[in-house]
């Protein structure tokens, strides 16, 4: 019997409650979460109600789960994972995992979920902690990964969602608000931008803290100094709509990160001798292209190793408007965005820069109105990064252009940004 997809959506909706439940517990003193009961979740919430022997999930691990639906839930999964690893740093751990995800990926496209499962999947729960009933472990696997993709869906820095933001705003932020336009949260003198690990906002109007997405803390700390010098008159900038990232009252618990978090040393030179007539529209085998008019310009970065959000293709866009005010050119505006482009027509674009993206409403991380910015305008920045030669890591402080540092916060391509600037 097949499992009506209504329930499965309710089931991992519970699950994902309850996990936000585990991670705001105090099993010291919440007698909902004692300690015996707090420890079952140790191992994922999908695990903690099985161990509870929670009669909606059992329901649900009893039903009949064909190879085909596996197969159909696995390889995505399994190929975004791989996808993900492709992006990182060659070492020999990711070369170890790509190497894994290969070996399940051949075994899930020929179907061989059977010795799939008896590999990669049963072996996982050889720790000596749970007892899974030997009928359950298809059923297990099918929800474990559902809800991951559950959870990656409502998550993802690409998702969309904004339903618990207009739930807390209701009544504070009306139809005409950024929120609504651009699922954004205008920085008002209420609400205090926190640059800190992971970066955020304060809410004084709602007594909420929220994580941001897709703005990182060095580039926060740019946007508090550029108002504190006037540099513009209105920000505004995405916050999570999950609400594992979202707090009561003002919340400055910082991370504790296990590594350094390293980046890269920018390059660019003599920027401030190039003209803005000059930036006009170039194209880089389909990877960087920038478009310019006399008040604007737009790079969009095309990649070879795509990313990808339920079944669409994303390209990362940074688009500003200028004015020329004498020898100086100043920016007004400026956002950056992601644009989705179903499967054929992002093949079109790769050789057509007229094609839209118009699978998914665009989703811009932050947006800057009324500005005075110059181009050129001194960013100061410290980085650390792996020295090869050395074999050792750096510190370097440093000043870039404003462009160039907006640019490099976002873009991958950061080679194409040195070889676009370096020709003009």
């Amino acid at each position: 019997m097949k499992v009506n997809n209504d329930i499965l959506q309710a089931l991992y909706n519970k699950i994902f409650n309850i996990y936000h439940e585990w991670t705001k517990a105090d099993p010291q003193n919440d007698p909902q979460w004692g300690i015996k009961r707090y420890c079952k979740y140790n191992f994922g919430p999908v695990l903690g109600l099985y161990s509870e022997k929670d009669q909606g999930l059992i329901d649900v691990l009893n039903n009949d789960f064909s190879d085909k639906e596996l197969c159909a839930l696995l390889i995505p999964i399994k190929e975004r994972a791989l996808n993900e690893l492709l992006k990182a740093e060659n070492d020999l751990i990711t070369e170890s995992k790509s190497k894994s995800y290969q070996d399940e990926l051949s075994l899930l496209r020929g179907g061989k979920i059977k010795e799939w499962i008896d590999r990669f999947f049963i072996p996982c729960f050889n720790i000596g902690i749970f007892e899974i009933d030997e009928s359950h472990f298809r059923g297990l696997c099918y929800v474990m990964y559902g809800y991951e993709n559950y959870q990656h869906s409502i998550t993802s820095v690409y998702c969309g969602n904004i339903d618990v933001l207009k739930d807390l705003y209701q009544g504070v932020l009306d139809k005409n608000s950024e929120l609504y336009t651009y699922k954004l949260i205008e920085v008002t003198p209420a609400c205090e931008m926190l640059a800190i690990d992971p970066p955020r906002i304060y809410d004084s109007r709602i007594d909420k803290t929220f994580y941001l997405s897709n703005v990182n803390k060095e580039l926060l700390s740019t946007f508090i100094e550029l108002g504190a010098s006037k540099l513009y008159e209105k920000i505004s900038l995405r916050v999570s709509n999950s609400i594992l990232k979202i707090f009561d009252g003002k919340y400055e618990l910082q991370t504790i990160l296990e590594a350094i978090e390293r980046g890269k040393v920018f390059s660019i030179q003599n920027i401030g001798d190039i003209p803005v007539t000059k930036l006009y529209s170039v194209n880089y085998a389909d990877s960087l292209w920038i478009k310019s008019t006399d008040s604007e310009i737009t790079f969009e970065e095309l990649c070879e190793h795509e990313s990808t959000f339920n079944g669409s293709t994303i390209t990362q866009v940074i688009h500003l408007s200028y004015l020329n005010k004498g020898n100086e050119t100043v920016i007004t505006h400026i956002d950056h965005e992601f644009v989705f482009y179903s499967k054929s027509d992002y093949e079109k674009r790769k050789v057509n820069s007229d094609i839209k993206g118009n699978e998914y409403t665009r989703l811009k991380s932050f947006k800057i109105d009324k500005a005075n910015i110059p181009l050129t305008l001194p960013i100061k920045r410290n980085v650390t990064f792996y020295d090869e030669a050395s074999d050792t890591v750096l510190h370097k402080a440093e000043t870039v252009p404003f462009i160039v540092y907006i640019l490099k916060s976002y873009l991958k391509h950061t080679d194409l940004i040195d070889e676009y600037f370096a020709k003009l």
